[in-house]
């Protein structure tokens, strides 16, 4: 599921999920427009998200990047807790 905030007919808050399991739902691509931001519209959304995930019996999780720093805030002040890292890594596969 994906949900999205529209002021006077124009999309300015968007947020889809990553992938749904048994168990969990990912939350993924969360996006205010710059112009729309400081008015609780990512808190909002991501709240809708967490009572989907309640509503279907979902833990709510996310990947976040470390320098993300107003996501890792918001998920710690909606009750996310840290439970480990992920590293990516860049390159090509040799011919």
């Amino acid at each position: 599921p994906g949900y999205g905030i529209r002021k006077n007919g124009e999309l300015v808050a968007w947020l889809l999920t990553h992938y749904i399991t048994d168990s969990a739902i990912c939350l993924g691509f969360l996006h205010v427009k710059e112009e729309w931001r400081r008015n609780g519209f990512a808190r909002d959304l991501t709240e809708v998200i967490c009572n989907y995930a309640k509503d279907h019996e979902l833990t709510p999780v996310v990947d976040i990047f470390q320098d993300n720093v107003a996501s890792l805030s918001l998920s710690k002040s909606l009750g996310f807790k840290k439970i480990g890292e992920n590293h990516w890594f860049e390159g090509t596969i040799p011919e």
